[in-house]
């Protein structure tokens, strides 16, 4: 500290009682202390740029950086993730992501940074097994939650008024209702336009191994844009990517079948995988009959899928899984509504019928799923 600051101090320190803190000299000196102070940390920051002092790639701030969790910040930074990782913190910003001060004003973007721009992993660090130095209030939500704690955050930078929500608009995902239902309409014409030899007429287990490989990498490329996923860690969107697979295999394919079947038929013969062939009859006695009987379009058999894929995930996951999950459900509901609304003449009482039966077909799917997954493991495909 220069001596300038350390003699200003002094007299601050050593006011008689009898003083009043609300004196013209007492706020005169806090002023000019406080315009040193700022000066001094402006300048020492412009030193430690002219010297070439590495920066903290999260917080900014002229440091000492090491290696941390496969990625380089300073030990401060570096204990904000470890802590957020270990006790399975998932902050969420509520300014999409655009904060500028990380360190002080948002951990949700501060964490993002760790990740981002200092490349530390989540896979590094290693979980707490005991709950010893867990704070309190982490102990009581995960007793609640199952072991996660999602957390909105964005500590306030200046005193500004919040807007006002938009109708229709999830904050959580960061996207309307009509954008989140155009996402899941334009993977179904993606499938439309791919042409992919239908599931339900293959033969054999290598054929159901092509499409579904193929469906695979579909299903990551989707899961790279759909809404929320950067909310997740690495093992849920691993959940979610394995129900897109199920979804584009099975279920696009057998709403295709139902519009052209006639084309669709393959002749009776022997050549038939025994398994591959009990399940995909399986399949048309059960979800194809379905889709023959309520006739779904493409809008109403986005929607369908995208409730397939959240109600499949909602029974078995994490908390933030379950959050994003119903997320999707209410926003791809409410533009399925919309879509009545304005598209159909029908009333409120129709829509709710039809949005109803469309929800109820999701309970045969459970049991389609559970069968899928015995017969990957029967004839050899990853799972």
């Amino acid at each position: 500290m220069c001596r300038s600051v350390s003699n200003m101090l002094d007299r601050i320190s050593g006011l008689s009682k009898d003083a009043s803190p609300n004196s013209t000299t007492t706020i005169q000196e806090i002023i000019t202390l406080e315009k040193c102070l700022t000066s001094k940390v402006s300048a020492l920051f412009l030193i430690c740029k002219m010297l070439k002092i590495p920066a903290c790639p999260v917080c900014d701030v002229p440091c000492r950086i090491e290696p941390h969790f496969g990625g380089i910040a300073c030990a401060a930074c570096a204990a904000f993730f470890r802590r957020t990782v270990s006790l399975n913190i998932g902050y969420m910003c509520k300014r999409e992501k655009l904060c500028r001060k990380a360190r002080k004003s948002c951990r949700a973007c501060r964490f993002e940074r760790c990740v981002k721009s200092a490349g530390l992993q989540r896979d590094y660090v290693r979980q707490l097994l005991t709950p010893r130095n867990t704070p309190l209030y982490i102990l009581n939500r995960q007793d609640n939650t199952g072991g996660e704690i999602v957390r909105a955050f964005a500590s306030p930078t200046m005193p500004k008024p919040e807007p006002t929500p938009q109708l229709g608009f999830s904050d959580i995902l960061k996207v309307s209702n009509s954008s989140l239902f155009k996402f899941y309409l334009n993977q179904v014409e993606k499938a439309v336009k791919l042409r992919q030899k239908n599931t339900l007429t293959i033969k054999t287990n290598a054929e159901l191994l092509k499409i579904v490989a193929t469906q695979q990498e579909l299903a990551l490329e989707a899961c790279r844009t759909c809404p929320g996923m950067d909310l997740l860690d690495k093992e849920d969107r691993k959940v979610v990517q394995k129900y897109f697979v199920f979804s584009n295999v099975w279920i696009e394919s057998t709403w295709l079948y139902s519009l052209a079947k006639e084309h669709l038929e393959t002749e009776n013969n022997l050549n038939f995988d025994i398994n591959l062939k009990k399940f995909i009859e399986q399949v048309k006695s059960t979800l194809l009959f379905s889709f023959s009987q309520f006739k779904l379009n493409i809008f109403e058999l986005a929607a369908f899928k995208a409730i397939c894929i959240w109600k499949l995930i909602y029974h078995e996951t994490s908390r933030a899984m379950k959050i994003i999950a119903q997320e999707h459900y209410d926003g791809v509901a409410s533009a399925l509504r919309n879509y009545y609304e304005t598209h159909t003449s029908m009333d409120h009482s129709e829509i709710a019928i039809r949005i109803g039966e469309i929800t109820l077909l999701v309970v045969s799917i459970f049991q389609l799923y559970h069968d899928m997954a015995k017969l990957y493991v029967q004839i050899g495909i990853p799972f």
